[in-house]
């Protein structure tokens, strides 16, 4: 028969069951969005015990040292687009573009811009890394090679 040990087991495998997935401020594998974007940020956790301060100093120090290989691993592909864009502007006669052409012929060979969520910021993006570059030089929307000045 069932006795009441077993509904009272059934009833807390229920409640736990229903109550562990839970989230406070949404789900935890989904990305939360701000403003309709996808927000990149780090997740802070407060703790009120003493003990636990020197494990987060230590996990700190891993978050540095991981911090370090995300932007290496980032720098790569920033030296990929500069030189990919020196190749495109030289194939093509005059060595000058506008913005949004040099855009097309750098998506056609690389997936660079894949995880920008519109053009507009990829767009800038580009324009950003080539004003900040001493090898192009932007005028409005065209972007030409410099001239080599020695």
């Amino acid at each position: 028969m069932f006795s009441e040990e077993d509904q009272e087991n059934l009833y807390k495998l229920v409640q736990n069951k229903s109550t562990s997935g839970k989230q406070g401020l949404g789900i935890k594998d989904q990305p939360r969005k701000i403003a309709g974007v996808p927000f990149e940020g780090k997740k802070t956790s407060f703790s009120d015990s003493d003990g636990e301060d020197s494990t987060d100093s230590h996990s700190s120090a891993k978050r540095k040292h991981g911090d370090v290989l995300d932007m290496e691993t980032n720098d790569e592909p920033k030296l990929k687009l500069k030189k990919l864009c020196r190749l495109l502007l030289r194939q093509v006669p005059g060595e000058t573009l506008k913005i949004k052409q040099l855009k097309v012929l750098i998506d056609e060979h690389s997936s660079v811009f894949a995880n920008f969520s519109s053009k507009r910021d990829a767009l800038a993006f580009l324009k950003q890394k080539l004003e900040g570059s001493e090898k192009f030089s932007v005028d409005g929307k065209r972007v030409s090679l410099s001239v080599k000045r020695g």
